[in-house]
């Protein structure tokens, strides 16, 4: 066999071995660049997802506070930020390229209101004392350009705001080294958000979604003098819906995909209050795991499988 048969040969049999770049289901009817577009569509949405849950769902349920409150008659109430670092992908990608550029980077945050009601003190050790949690997620409509929000969504002023509800349960009060330690279920959701807008020309892609977030959580806390310390686990479940819009580059038609999402994302978190009488300050920083979300497409400067930091701030009234 000729030396030039024996190359062909060997580079059909390594193309043969070598597996194919992974393609979403949903961008199978388009080729080309338009199939480039419609992953990097898709893939941005779910690189999206986790991190809004993240900014909605943080990492303590009542930031600065490992213990149970202490039954009938004890209630919190306050405000809570929890803010990372996003880089998004570019929106006037045409798919010419195999890699998305980089587009903004910017704070990806949601306040919540905060609250929480005892209803039970639990017996001596503080087992089974159990709190009522409810939360108010506040997402800004008018802080991120080319971010919009439905403007069906219950709104209050600059912000468009969605209900929580949630349970604590202690299982040691603590006292001295003895930590106090709760475990906590929360859900907490959003309205649906857009980024991207296909009216203008230079977008070509945009995707809207909402996200409806399940938020397990144990945390152990120490009470010292005037502050408290605390870290946790948790376990986050990010679902919701999303319609995402791309752009043919063969045609400039317009396409349409609707999708379910479904994330799940572990944290661990740190926190730190100081309290001044019933005022509480606290100050909060934590890490959201990577996921094992499918994403084919190579984007600019985004790091999958780095996770997320975050830090929260918050104030709360207590009693």
């Amino acid at each position: 066999m000729k030396r030039t048969q024996i190359l062909s040969v060997l580079g059909l049999l390594l193309l043969a071995a070598t597996p194919a770049m992974a393609q979403n289901d949903e961008c199978a009817a388009y080729p080309g660049n338009a199939g480039n577009v419609c992953n990097a569509s898709v893939d941005a949405t779910k690189y999206f997802h986790p991190l809004v849950g993240l900014a909605i769902s943080g990492g303590n349920p009542l930031i600065g506070s490992g213990r149970a409150l202490g039954g009938l008659g004890h209630f919190a109430i306050g405000v809570r930020t929890t803010v990372m670092e996003a880089q998004l992908p570019d929106l006037s990608y045409d798919g010419s390229t195999p890699e998305v550029p980089a587009g903004e980077k910017v704070p990806v945050g949601a306040p919540t209101i905060d609250a929480a009601m005892g209803l039970f003190n639990g017996f001596g050790s503080g087992l089974l004392a159990i709190d009522l949690l409810g939360s108010v997620v506040a997402i800004p409509t008018n802080t991120i350009d080319n971010f919009t929000v439905d403007p069906d969504a219950s709104t209050l002023g600059d912000f468009a705001y969605k209900i929580g509800w949630g349970v604590r349960v202690g299982i040691l009060r603590g006292a001295g080294p003895v930590p106090a330690v709760s475990v906590s279920y929360s859900q907490r959701s959003t309205p649906k958000m857009q980024y991207g807008d296909l009216n203008n020309p230079a977008d070509d892609y945009s995707y809207a979604m909402n996200v409806d977030a399940v938020n397990w959580r144990a945390v152990a806390g120490w009470h010292l003098m005037m502050f408290d310390v605390g870290v946790g686990l948790g376990l986050d479940k990010y679902t919701g819906d999303a319609k995402i819009q791309f752009r043919d580059p063969s045609d400039a038609s317009v396409e349409t995909i609707n999708m379910s999402l479904d994330n799940q994302r572990h944290t661990a978190f740190a926190d730190l209050g100081v309290n001044f009488g019933p005022l509480k300050l606290g100050l909060e920083g934590g890490w959201q795991g990577p996921g094992d979300t499918d994403i084919s497409t190579d984007f600019e400067d985004i790091d999958l499988d780095a996770g997320n930091y975050f830090g929260s701030v918050g104030l709360r009234i207590q009693f």
